[in-house]
């Protein structure tokens, strides 16, 4: 009776997109929705909190060695190093598109631990703007309209019990009546939504870096990437320590157009849908 009256009824729900919709398609040939449904949070929230923490208080001891060392005048500082002073120590962010060489670790730690768990549910939806004939008029190219319209249909396909959604702060047009709120609220089981900043919590991180792990792996697949590339190759990493999280074989694309649906366990329900049009 106690654990009963203990679960939540209504769980949380991450939402978070990749991908540009206005740009050239040889810069941006895929755009992305992801979903993280987190079934019992009191059993992660904490395990993520340290993982974050532990990341922010190392490059905190980085930058204030580096500030040492040049203080001390020893030698000029490198345009990496420079870099890494600029580094935010309040809150530091998990994005899949700042996945270099030096940090590689930090983020197979963070998909590590999000495999090692099973309160999860991760669903991607991905939109091939090279295919052919592909435009934005059904949605009235209206980047805004298919941006919302796009993640209802996520969210209609994938959740089947009551959610609240947190929805990565994306800025609604002026000229738009059309609101992330109303639309996602129009779904079943969508009991409530609240857009908030990616930087302060790391659930939308995790989405982004699942979700951006999906996408280069079809941009990779699709000859977008340099072969020699070695920004490519850091993220080539993580990719390939996802696929073999989810246990894909080495000849084989998460998604593809011949398979545009797939679902896996790993050990949570993690699937993709890849769209045509």
């Amino acid at each position: 009776m106690e654990a009963e009256r203990n679960r939540m009824d209504v769980v949380p729900a991450f939402v978070d997109e990749t991908g540009v919709l206005t740009t050239s398609i040889k810069d941006q040939p895929v755009y992305g929705i992801g979903l993280l449904i987190v079934h019992n949070p009191a059993e992660v929230t904490d395990d993520f909190c340290r993982l974050h923490f532990s990341h922010a208080s190392g490059r905190r001891e980085q930058r204030s060695k580096l500030r040492e060392e040049i203080r001390q005048g020893a030698r000029l500082p490198t345009l990496w190093e420079l870099d890494r002073l600029m580094w935010s120590t309040r809150h530091h962010e998990y994005k899949f598109s700042e996945v270099t060489a030096h940090n590689l670790q930090h983020y197979i730690s963070l998909l590590n631990l999000y495999f090692s768990l099973d309160s999860f549910e991760f669903h991607a939806l991905l939109l091939d703007r090279s295919a052919p004939g592909f435009n934005l008029s059904q949605w009235g190219n209206d980047p805004w309209r298919a941006y919302v319209e796009l993640g209802r249909e996520l969210l209609a396909k994938g959740i089947n019990r009551p959610v609240f959604a947190i929805v990565d702060l994306q800025g609604r047009p002026g000229n738009s009546s059309v609101t992330v709120e109303d639309e996602f609220c129009s779904v079943e089981y969508v009991a409530g939504c609240l857009r908030a900043t990616s930087e302060t919590q790391v659930f939308l991180q995790v989405v982004d870096v699942l979700l951006g792990c999906v996408q280069a792996d079809w941009k990779d697949w699709n000859g977008f990437y340099a072969p020699g590339s070695k920004r490519a190759d850091a993220k080539r990493g993580l990719v390939n320590f996802m696929r073999t999280k989810l246990a894909l074989p080495d000849g084989q694309p998460i998604i593809s157009r011949k398979e545009p649906v797939r679902e896996m366990t790993a050990p949570s329900l993690f699937t993709v849908r890849l769209r045509p049009d």
